[in-house]
This record gives structure tokens, C-alpha cells and sequence, in this order.
């Protein structure tokens, strides 16, 4: 089991690999799993300020299949079992809308399609887990700056409009993360 829990660009897409390859060799009906990545882990692939995460969440309901897929691949790897994990289904910022809301991000082997989350709804997410010790702050900052420096700036209104998308309404994000998002 690896005790580095350091997951960045080059090495997740890496682990992808590998978990398709072992996946395709446990089902007998060839159809591609759709998986999202979300939060760091959706970070790190789609940004340059965030190097690296501590796993992979993603959203999709475990089957056995995924599940032996996982094992299989940490196995390999030397990773802790739960590397690729969809904890993000327990959370409060998880909503039955990312399907709907999430974005192509590469087709591996033809057995993986791997979709992650664009810039408004990932700060929604963000804003609506606002976990201080963890790098949702952070993130949010590092999402905003890097959409202005691109010349794609995000306006309020379009956080607001993923927000209200996600959980129905701006009210149901913290005090901390209103303000928040209202001064930034």
C-alpha cells in the first residue's frame, strides 16, 4: 500500500488506464462506464494552480465490477484501496444533477469515459462542502483566478445560477460560503 497519497495530472489519467484495463477484462457486455471526476481530483485535471490531490472522487454508484476493478488496480499500484472512490455520494455537495451538469474529459480505451465538472458548478460544489481544513477554499480562489487569466471570468451570477442548478437554492449554502462567495 503506497504511503504517498499524491495524485496529479500525469499520474491519474495513469491509474485510469489501468482501472479500465481491469475493468474491461471483468465485464462481458462491452459498453463503456461513464465515471465523473469530481473534486480534487476534477481540480488537478482541469487547472494549472492545484497540483495534485490525496484520491479520486467520483460519481457513479459502485458495482461489483467497479468495485474488484478498484482493488485490482490499487493492487498493482501499491495504492491504498479506496484511491478511486465515490464518497462523494455521502456528502452534502453531492447532487443527483451532476450527470446532467458534467463535462467531457477523455474517452480511455474505449471502455472508460472519464467526465469531470466545468468552473461555475465545481465552485458550487465547493462552496456547498466549505470544509475549511480541507482545500475547497482554496480551490475556489485558484478556480476563479485561473478563468480571469484565461479571459473566461466567471461572473456571480453565473455561480448563483450553478448553484441554484445543484441544490435548488443559494440559500442552502452556509453563512461562511455566501459571504464568501459575495466579497470575491
Amino acid at each position: 500500500m503506497s504511503h504517498s497519497n499524491d495524485f496529479n495530472k500525469d499520474n491519474i489519467e495513469t491509474y485510469l488506464l489501468d482501472f479500465a484495463e481491469e475493468y474491461d477484462k471483468l465485464i462481458e457486455e462491452k459498453q463503456p462506464l461513464k465515471i465523473i471526476l469530481v473534486g480534487g481530483a476534477s481540480v488537478v485535471l482541469n487547472y494549472n494552480f492545484r497540483n495534485s490531490t490525496n484520491d479520486i472522487d467520483y460519481s457513479n454508484p459502485y458495482t461489483d465490477f467497479i468495485e474488484i476493478a478498484i482493488l485490482k488496480t490499487a493492487e498493482k499500484n501499491k495504492l491504498f484501496k479506496d484511491w478511486l472512490n465515490n464518497e462523494i455520494r455521502k456528502t452534502n455537495s453531492y447532487s443527483d444533477k451532476i450527470n446532467d451538469i458534467s463535462i467531457f474529459y477523455k474517452n480511455i480505451s474505449d471502455v472508460l469515459e472519464v467526465r469531470t465538472i466545468s468552473s461555475e458548478y465545481l465552485i458550487a460544489m465547493k462552496l456547498m462542502a466549505f470544509r475549511e481544513h480541507k482545500h475547497d477554499l482554496s480551490d475556489i480562489a485558484g478556480i476563479l483566478m485561473e478563468n480571469k487569466e484565461k479571459g473566461k471570468p466567471l461572473k456571480k451570477q453565473d455561480i448563483d445560477n450553478a448553484v441554484i442548478s445543484l441544490y435548488g437554492d443559494i440559500n442552502k449554502l452556509s453563512k461562511e460560503a455566501i459571504i464568501m462567495i459575495n466579497n470575491t
